[in-house]
């Protein structure tokens, strides 16, 4: 596990320093270790396939960047509290990462979902971050608008 600890940091850090496959090489890494030791349903395991997400979606390969966190989701509804801080990020990355994909009505719903659990358990600076993350969402969805493919505004309120 330490050496998990280990792989994940180093991945971190390339991340940090812009050098996306070697970050991807060393997550990847870390989470075939954590696979093997811990189990299935280990919140740490979450973590770590939301990591790997993040690192292919930072690499613009969006169907692999969509597997990992919502593995993570799985893994964190079946082990956390409903509206931990944790299930509130696994959503917010499947939002983004759908949004990539142009799949604007699932990228609503789950940061829609993202932001209600965050209203009843976070406070302050992190729901601003989720609020950044749907204008982002929007606007996406504005330039893929503006290119002439409409179909009805998902982020109408129901």
């Amino acid at each position: 596990p330490s050496l998990a600890t280990s792989y994940n940091n180093v991945g971190s850090t390339y991340g940090a320093l812009g050098d996306r496959e070697k970050a991807l090489e060393y997550l990847l890494k870390a989470l075939e270790i954590w696979e093997q030791v811990l189990p299935p349903t280990h919140p740490d395991l979450a973590t770590s396939y939301n990591n790997v997400g993040g690192a292919y979606l930072r690499l613009g390969n969006h169907e692999k960047a969509l597997e990992y966190p919502l593995k993570a989701l799985g893994i964190g509804e079946a082990s956390l509290p409903p509206d931990h801080p944790n299930i509130v990020m696994y959503r917010s990355n499947i939002a983004l990462t759908y949004a990539q994909l142009e799949d604007f009505i699932r990228a609503n719903e789950y940061m829609r979902r993202a932001l209600d659990s965050a209203e009843r358990s976070m406070r302050g600076h992190p729901k601003l971050e989720l609020y950044r993350q749907l204008a982002q969402i929007m606007e996406r969805y504005a330039q893929y608008q503006e290119r002439g493919e409409p179909f009805d505004n998902p982020f109408k309120r129901k």
